[in-house]
């Protein structure tokens, strides 16, 4: 189901506020998006809102020449005595709106014309003393009006008083329909003709109404009149009226005014009219201009947007990056994976000196680092580096990452720095409250904090050696026998120490094994393995570059990014798809 122009402008002004209301925590960013719409903005929400939103809001004015009877036409409508009479010319110099109680309303709040200063009518003498401002709009309640109906009674469209005119051209801008109060003398004055013109090509609508008029033979003179009017100014088809000349018509007000044609009074007609129809062809131009300015918008908007998606993009494809180039080298869990692995498939003669050295190892008091620095030192493969400790592991991976951190950190507000606004100050601002050190600090933290090694990790260990072990018999061979020699010669030593020494000395020697297991086993598979090796590691590798970048996520990217990611979010997915249907079906309406 198509929208009616109301609706779609209400949608509009709708999905808009809800808009405006989530960008309120970021004033840099709204400011940038609603510059320059100031104009389009007020033309929605003082023009075309209050006049098309619900069933639209008709502007009936009764206009014309100087002396012909409009205040006692707009009394006529009404019923009612609100717009004074007098018998002298221009009388009116201020002009006078009656609506119903939710229209005025509208109308003191500025909303229904605001070219004006709307005033509150207290006294009828305020229309014509001239003591108001030029610019003022007197407002009246009206309980019979339909809140889709305004009636207006403006000054002459031909007074001499310049300024008298050119409020009643302000009032032909805002009006939609035009009642051409004329007479006999008037109805081919040629500023009359004229003002009238010009209305009816800017669309509005025009009634004719013959004032004064004779009504001999079926007001033949006023029907033959308002002929040559509608002709000066290029009207067809329109309906007439007629008001007999008649001294006492103002002591008659609840009197309609009645047809030339037809069969409903000008008030009924007027309440018949198709609002929603008529304020679209009137206001077709700045509804056209509307849309146009709304699509220029939209796409700036939408350009931001997707430009501040891209920059988190960008920068979140930076810390990925980062995180893979990331190097992480084996720790002793590693090794103890892999001395785990090669101990589950010792002899049962090698897996009772293991628990023999075990038992020794925990009841005896553990000195003597002499001792176990020389074993140490007899295991140590070829001319290769004595092997870090798990300390040294660990402080060699804290500063690792965190000159990572820091390199990111770097390149961040590198990439800030080259940015366009509003993306540029929105991060600036989120940097600025980045306390760098402590967030690097955190990230070396992190990474060194949990070195649980996962279960596919360990899987994909278990089956890599599996298939290892089948494929090596001669290797595998080697490394029981190592394994083996490396278990014995401890716990070899340890037992007649602990005989002849009471125990001293002994725990030291068996406590060797279990320092030795991890490293060592870490370093003698890097080397049988030596054309696997990277392979067996690479998913530890890749889970610890994606910590890593879990991280940095943590502890730089959320902070920073922050303010982008929850713009982007503020803009519902379902924002401007939503806007531009409601534009669009302004673009058919009108």
């Amino acid at each position: 189901m198509e929208e009616t122009l109301g609706e779609a402008l209400s949608g509009f002004d709708a999905v808009l506020a809800a808009w405006k209301t989530a960008l309120a925590g970021f004033p840099t960013l709204q400011a940038r998006l609603f510059e320059n719409t100031a104009e389009w903005d007020k033309l929605l929400r003082y023009k075309l809102l209050p006049h098309l939103e619900g069933e639209g809001c008709l502007v009936a004015a009764a206009a014309g020449g100087t002396n012909t009877g409009k205040s006692t036409v707009f009394n006529l409508l009404l019923g009612r005595d609100i717009s004074p009479i007098r018998s002298t010319a221009a009388a009116t110099c201020r002009p006078v709106v009656a609506a119903s109680p939710y229209r005025y309303g509208q109308c003191l709040a500025g909303r229904l014309m605001p070219e004006f200063q709307p005033l509150h009518l207290e006294d009828a003498e305020m229309l014509v003393n001239g003591l108001a401002p030029e610019n003022a709009l007197f407002a009246a309640c009206d309980e019979s009006l339909p809140d889709r109906l305004v009636l207006l009674d403006i000054p002459d469209v031909d007074s001499i008083d310049k300024q008298n005119w050119e409020v009643a051209e302000n009032i032909q801008a805002s009006g939609d329909v035009l009642i051409a109060v004329l007479t006999g003398e008037k109805y081919k004055d040629d500023r009359v003709i004229a003002f009238f013109r010009r209305a009816h090509a800017a669309g509005r609508i025009i009634i004719p109404l013959m004032n004064k008029a004779n009504p001999e033979n079926d007001f033949e003179v006023a029907r033959a009149q308002i002929d040559d009017f509608a002709k000066e100014i290029g009207l067809d088809g329109a309906m007439r009226f007629a008001i007999a000349h008649d001294f006492s018509v103002a002591k008659h007000l609840n009197a309609p005014i009645e047809p030339l044609d037809g069969q409903l009074p000008l008030r009924a007609h007027l309440e018949s009219l198709d609002a929603a129809a008529i304020k679209a062809q009137v206001y077709k131009e700045s509804v056209a201009h509307f849309v146009s300015q709304t699509g220029e918008f939209l796409d700036r908007a939408q350009e931001t947007f997707s430009s501040i998606g891209d920059i988190v993009r960008e920068i979140e494809h930076h810390a990925a990056a980062c995180a893979d180039r990331y190097d992480p080298q084996p720790d002793e869990s590693v090794g103890e994976l892999l001395h785990e692995y090669i101990t589950a498939r010792r002899s049962n003669f090698s897996q009772y000196v293991s628990a023999l050295g075990t038992r020794i190892g925990r009841n005896l008091a553990p000195i003597g680092q002499y001792v176990q620095q020389a074993v140490r030192k007899r295991t140590t493969l070829g001319a290769e580096p004595p092997n870090p400790t798990q300390d040294e592991v660990t402080e060699r991976t804290v500063k690792s990452v965190e000159r990572f951190a820091c390199d990111f950190i770097r390149d961040l507000f590198q990439t800030t720095n080259n940015l366009r606004e509003p993306a540029k100050g929105m991060l600036l601002q989120a940097l600025e409250f980045l306390d760098a050190d402590e967030a690097i600090e955190a990230v070396g933290k992190c990474m060194v904090s949990d070195s649980e090694l996962s279960e596919s990790f360990r899987a994909h260990v278990e089956h890599t050696l599996d298939l290892w072990w089948e494929e090596q018999p001669m290797r595998r061979f080697l490394l029981q026998e190592l394994d083996a020699l490396l278990l014995l010669s401890p716990a070899a030593i340890a037992i007649p120490i602990a005989i002849h020494t009471g125990g001293l000395g002994a725990p030291e020697i068996a406590a060797a094994v279990s320092p030795l297991a991890g490293v060592f086993f870490s370093r003698i598979m890097e080397h049988q393995l030596a054309d696997q090796w990277l392979d067996l590691i690479a998913p530890w590798r890749a889970e610890q570059q994606v910590r890593f970048r879990v991280t940095l996520e943590e502890h730089i990217l959320t902070p920073c990014l922050a303010p982008l990611r929850q713009a982007l979010e503020a803009c519902d997915a379902n924002t401007f798809e939503t806007l531009r249907r409601h534009r669009e079906s302004c673009r058919k309406a009108c």
